[in-house]
């Protein structure tokens, strides 16, 4: 029922003490950073004097996670005509198993040791009893600090907000759950009012933060340590480019997500009736605090989604399945325009079938979302909407919508304007059918999205393997990567042709000059039927699928951007199939 986490004041108690240690990790080796960045920049002010190596050492520590290693020595020099000694190798004091600067050092120092040839250290000249023999910036712990500050710092003081914000409105939930049992959409205040606020400032300020926080992290990497590891030699540093070229593009969402909330503010979702019915309908106005005059209409989306977390601490996961979608183009006659506002009808029919919302168990809810999208001029308009959606004494299993209660304005529909707007070609065949030519790079902003993402993941990768991590980690990082590629190359140079004649349907797939051809017979296909394919963000994408009658599914046209027009490419397919066209 809208936020459920902490619904107890034990229950947020315990979840900020289980956050605070990720929210201090995060936290120290930030500070850590900035120590570390602030020691290196005073040193580099350091003057030069010959030292002697007394004594040089490498320390070794084993444990369950492996060895660690050292450089310890003991050194003196003159500076002011008085002798001091010293034992600071690095910045850095601790031991760790980054690299082979702790054994490259040990080396070193063992040429000088015990002997009167000079080596070199750094001297602060307003303390001289301070000197260091190695005083450049590490890029490798440098990273991994970075690594730890933005992972364990995010989801601690994520999850300390998040209870935080649920303790608040847990108490409001309690007092409303004795007070109608049995009716859940009554617990949460904004879903009895029937007046549900889309989240685009809460987004907004989310993107904001987040992206600050990576940058405030991130920055460092591009300003310091890659021009001092360029310096050194150390041309594997480039890689921390990755973090500030990721900050890049969490700025960038940072800055549409605020425009976005500037230009629209939050759209309200008036419902019809409080809650939406299982078998039944959903039905309301939403309404923008702008006039929308959008070319292409306004498109409609309705989700049940399945959203649960696997795993704990670092390791915990959240995932998303969408187990039911209908969506919906209104043109722009649907729409209810004033000096200041838009109306924008929504109705839906729920299938009896279909999940109702669940988040009793906040690590495995069911969820309805609603989502409203046009294509306007500058920033475009977007907002979702939480839903509640249930079973109610008026779901019916035979519920039938009968004439819609408002103008969708779907009636326009045409299946070749929408194949030509996928970037799919619907042709006549000499021989009486039809030839469906799914093109190459249909999805471009997807495939853009997704190939930043593998880059990055790529990046990730080659990091594991250049810090020396467990070889097992950087094989499940490579495997996946691997996937994506997979992935990343189909929806840029993956294309499909359909042919369809009367009892056969060849379908040929291509990709980087490879095909592949497979024929189905009419008498073999039990059903030709859609299915969910893959999930770009909140993007769905779907796939046209066969069942043999011997019970293996095929699919047959992938990556359609929307269910109703996967509906009408598989109804079109059987026709033909069938002779009836």
């Amino acid at each position: 029922m809208g936020i459920t986490i902490g619904a107890t004041k034990s229950g947020v108690g315990c979840l900020i003490l289980f956050a605070l240690p990720f929210a201090g990790v995060g936290l120290f080796m930030a500070c850590l950073m900035a120590s570390t960045l602030w020691t290196w920049l005073d040193m580099r002010q350091w003057e030069e004097v010959p030292a002697f190596i007394l004594e040089a050492e490498l320390e070794t520590s084993h444990d369950s996670d492996g060895s660690t290693y050292r450089a310890t020595a003991r050194y003196r020099y003159t500076y002011g005509g008085r002798e001091y000694t010293s034992d600071r190798v690095a910045i850095g004091s601790g031991s760790d198993n980054i690299g082979s600067f702790q054994q490259d050092v040990d080396r070193e120092l063992a040429l000088y040791e015990g002997t009167e040839t000079p080596f070199r250290c750094f001297v602060n000249p307003e303390n001289p009893s301070q000197a260091v023999l190695y005083r450049q910036l590490r890029p490798g712990t440098f990273l991994l600090y970075a690594v730890f500050a933005l992972t364990f710092g995010g989801a601690g003081i994520g999850m300390i907000a998040a209870a935080l914000y649920g303790r608040r409105s847990a108490r409001t939930e309690n007092r409303l759950r004795e007070q109608y049992p049995g009716q859940p959409w009554q617990w949460n205040s904004a879903w009895a009012s029937g007046a549900i606020k889309s989240s685009n400032k809460a987004v907004a300020f989310a993107a904001l933060l987040f992206a600050g926080f990576w940058n405030l992290i991130s920055f460092p990497l591009a300003v310091f340590i890659v021009p001092e590891g360029l310096r050194e030699g150390q041309t594997a540093v480039l890689l921390a480019l990755l973090f500030p070229a990721v900050g890049l593009g969490l700025t960038a969402w940072a800055v549409v997500a605020v425009l976005r909330w500037r230009k629209y503010g939050d759209s309200l979702f008036e419902m019809a009736s409080v809650p939406g019915v299982i078998g039944g309908q959903l039905s309301g106005v939403i309404r923008a605090k702008a006039r929308l005059r959008p070319e292409d209409g306004v498109n409609i989306t309705l989700n049940c989604i399945h959203r649960w977390s696997t795993g704990t601490g670092k390791n915990r996961s959240t995932e998303e399945r969408i187990l039911w979608q209908d969506s919906r183009t209104l043109q722009r006659e649907s729409l209810t325009l004033d000096m200041a506002e838009t109306a924008i009808p929504v109705q839906f029919t729920i299938p009896f079938d279909a999940e109702q919302t669940n988040d009793d168990t906040p690590s495995d809810r069911i969820l309805w979302r609603l989502e409203a999208t046009a294509a306007t001029p500058g920033v475009d308009y977007r907002a979702q909407f939480e839903v509640p959606v249930f079973h109610t004494p008026e779901s019916r299993a035979d519920f039938d919508a009968g004439e819609p209660a408002i103008e969708t304005g779907e009636d326009t529909f045409d299946l070749d304007r929408e194949l030509q707007a996928a970037g799919v070609f619907r042709t006549p065949l000499a021989s009486g059918g039809r030839r469906y030519d799914f093109t190459m790079a249909r999805l471009k902003s997807a495939a853009a999205l997704l190939t930043v993402f593998f880059a990055v993941w790529v990046g990730v990768c080659v990091t594991l393997a250049l810090l020396g991590a467990p070889l097992l980690m950087t094989a499940i990082f490579c495997l996946i990567g691997l996937v994506l590629g997979a992935v990343v190359i189909d929806l840029w140079f993956g294309s499909q042709q359909l042919d369809v004649n009367f009892q056969i349907l060849t379908v040929t797939s291509r990709i980087l000059g490879l095909a592949r051809r497979k024929t189905f017979y009419y008498a073999d296909i039990e059903a030709i039927r859609t299915g969910f394919g893959m999930q770009s963000g909140n993007k769905t994408y779907f796939n046209v699928e066969i069942k043999t009658t011997d019970g293996k599914t095929w699919p047959i046209a992938k990556h359609i951007t929307h269910r109703k027009l996967a509906e009408s490419i598989a109804a079109d397919l059987e026709q033909a199939l069938s002779g009836r066209s």
